[in-house]
């Protein structure tokens, strides 16, 4: 028992809210640049549990920006990264399912998940995700990241825009592949992320709920969008 592994982090939360982070089950869908990163940060903050779910295999164009090792090529990314975290944290339980979120039997995975962190890289599961998370009352943190950029928001289901009140599907959806990808864009939102997990689950306070915080490393921009629910919305205003 490594005693003062959370004692940094205890001084600025205090032993009330560190103990709210100790029984969290946060769960992770895309487990690329964004997931591996945020869960790596997770485990370090000692949560109770982590559900990982992702369907694809390391490959050689994953280590610029993601939590593996060469010796984890062709491996499936969510048993790869399920033993990293055990060697970070052995108190944090894991669950890896290698599969596409929004198939089979793959929702009820997360249905006692306290909050559930984006990592994925396409709008259709993202709508999927936003669907399940306001039917099941899940908060969930969207992040994306391309190119020197990235977004972030925080929805909360039936207290703020949820991602289909200003998401628009995109006409032609780019891609790491496509378009490129740079290490630290993945690190700066995943940090961001979970740093506004923290800020929900302790403080009851995120940054970024109602709002849409877009960033661009290269040109040094942050910028802040205020949103909100939308009459029109297809999916939370049908809860109204």
């Amino acid at each position: 028992m490594l005693v003062n592994r959370y004692i940094r982090q205890i001084k600025l939360l205090g032993e009330k809210d560190h103990a709210k982070l100790s029984n969290l089950t946060v769960g992770i869908i895309g487990c690329g640049g964004l997931g591996s990163n945020s869960a790596l940060l997770c485990a370090q903050l000692g949560v109770k549990k982590l559900i990982l779910m992702d369907r694809d295999k390391v490959s050689q164009t994953d280590f610029n920006r993601q939590q593996f090792s060469e010796s984890d090529l062709g491996r499936a990314k969510v048993e790869a990264l399920k033993e990293k975290i055990g060697k970070t944290n052995s108190n944090v339980l894991v669950e890896a399912h290698f599969e596409q979120f929004g198939e089979g039997k793959s929702k009820g995975a997360f249905r006692n998940a306290n909050v559930i962190l984006d990592g994925t890289d396409n709008f259709s599961t993202r709508v999927a995700i936003n669907r399940f998370c306001l039917q099941n009352k899940i908060p969930w943190i969207f992040a994306s990241a391309l190119k020197f950029e990235g977004m972030l928001s925080t929805i909360l289901p039936l207290k703020s825009a949820c991602f289909e009140c200003w998401a628009i599907r995109p006409k032609n959806e780019l891609s790491c592949e496509d378009a490129g990808i740079m290490n630290t864009a993945v690190a700066a939102i995943a940090a961001l992320q979970v740093q506004e997990l923290i800020n929900l689950i302790c403080f009851n306070k995120p940054n970024y709920a109602n709002k849409l915080l877009r960033v661009d490393l290269r040109s040094g921009l942050f910028e802040s969008i205020a949103l909100e629910r939308s009459t029109k919305c297809p999916t939370c205003s049908k809860k109204r």
